[in-house]
C-alpha cells in the first residue's frame, strides 16, 4: 500500500536534494499530522554522511524509535530508505516496516520531488483500514513538503 506527494521547488535541484535530506531539517519538517507522529530526532549511526548502506536512527513524537538503512543515494537525484522497528499500537497491528522513495527532477521552474511511501502490511486483512490512514499519510507527506519549501526559501 502506497501514499505519494509531489512539489515543485522554486530552487535547483542540488540544494532541494540536500534541504531534503538534511537530517535537521527532518526534525523541523516532518511534523505530527492527525494520528501520524512527527519526527522528534534523526541520527546517522557509524557515519557521517547519507550514503548506500548507512543506518539512522528515527525517533518520532509519540516515543518509537526505528532503524532506517539507506537503500539508495544518488546525488541529486534519488534518496531510497526503508524503516523497520518497534511501532505502537494502533500502528504495529498494521504495519511491519515502511519504503520512502525520493525523486529529484528538474522542471523549468525549480526542481520536483516526487516522494512514494510503500508499507508492507502486517496482513492483507487491515488493507481497509490502511486506505484510510494512507490517505492521511499523503496528506502529512505533503505538509512535509511544504514545510521543506519554506526551508529551500
Amino acid at each position: 500500500m502506497s501514499a505519494v506527494a509531489e512539489k515543485v521547488f522554486p530552487a535547483p535541484r542540488p540544494v532541494v536534494f540536500a534541504a531534503c535530506t538534511d537530517n535537521t531539517n527532518v526534525v523541523r519538517c516532518f511534523k505530527p499530522y492527525g494520528p501520524i507522529p512527527g519526527v522528534t530526532r534523526a541520527e546517522l549511526r557509524d557515519a557521517e554522511q547519507l550514503a548506500v548502506g548507512v543506518r539512522r536512527t528515527i525517533t518520532t513524537s509519540d516515543g518509537v524509535t526505528m532503524d532506517e538503512t539507506i537503500l539508495g543515494y544518488e546525488v541529486p537525484a534519488l534518496h531510497h530508505y526503508r524503516w523497520g522497528g518497534e511501532l505502537k499500537p494502533p500502528f504495529s497491528w498494521l504495519v511491519r516496516t515502511g519504503t520512502g522513495h525520493w525523486t529529484f527532477s528538474d522542471e523549468p521552474d525549480g526542481t520536483r520531488v516526487r516522494w512514494t511511501y510503500t508499507f508492507a502490511l502486517t496482513t492483507p486483512l487491515v488493507a481497509p483500514v490502511m486506505w484510510a490512514l494512507t490517505f492521511l499519510f499523503g496528506r502529512w507527506m505533503k505538509q512535509t513538503l511544504d514545510g521543506l519549501a519554506d526551508v529551500v526559501g
